[in-house]
C-alpha cells in the first residue's frame, strides 16, 4: 500500500454487516449478537465485480460467564433473495463442533445475506458469522 493511501476502513478490525475488501483478501466479521427465535441479521454485503472464494465460520450461541450453557442455532445463507444452504449448530448438548467452516464460492454482484435463528431467548448468548477469503478480478 502506497504510503497515505488507505484500503477499506482504517480502523484493524471491523465489524458489522458488510464485506471489506483489502487488495485482493476480502473478510467480514458480524460481531457477537444477542440470540432471538426470530431471524438476526448477522452479514448483509453486495459483492463488487469479483469473485469471492474463502469460507464462511458459523458460531453457535455460547455463554461466556457460563460455558455450560448453549441453544441450538440455525444460519441460513441466500444469495440475491434465494436460500443457498441452512446450517446448524447446536452447543446446548456439547455435541456439535464449533465453529463450522463452510467452503464459498461468491459470484460478482451477489447480494449476501446471513441470518441466524436459535431454539430460545436466553439473555447473553451469542452467535457469530465470519466470512473471510480472497477475491478475484
Amino acid at each position: 500500500m502506497p504510503e497515505g493511501v488507505g484500503y477499506g476502513p482504517q480502523d484493524t478490525v471491523s465489524i458489522g454487516l458488510n464485506l471489506n475488501v483489502i487488495g485482493n483478501f476480502a473478510y467480514a466479521y458480524s460481531g457477537k449478537k444477542q440470540i432471538n427465535t426470530s431471524n438476526v441479521e448477522h452479514l448483509n454485503f453486495t459483492t463488487g465485480n469479483y469473485i469471492f472464494v474463502g469460507e464462511l465460520s458459523i458460531i453457535g450461541a455460547a455463554d461466556t460467564a457460563n460455558l455450560g450453557l448453549g441453544d441450538i442455532s440455525g444460519f441460513t445463507v441466500t444469495f440475491n433473495g434465494v436460500d443457498a444452504f441452512t446450517a446448524k449448530v447446536d452447543t446446548e448438548h456439547e455435541d456439535m463442533p464449533n465453529p463450522n467452516a463452510i467452503p464459498m464460492i461468491i459470484p460478482p454482484y451477489t447480494v449476501v445475506e446471513v441470518n441466524v435463528i436459535t431454539d430460545a431467548t436466553t439473555s447473553n448468548h451469542f452467535t457469530a458469522a465470519n466470512l473471510n477469503g480472497r477475491v478475484i478480478k
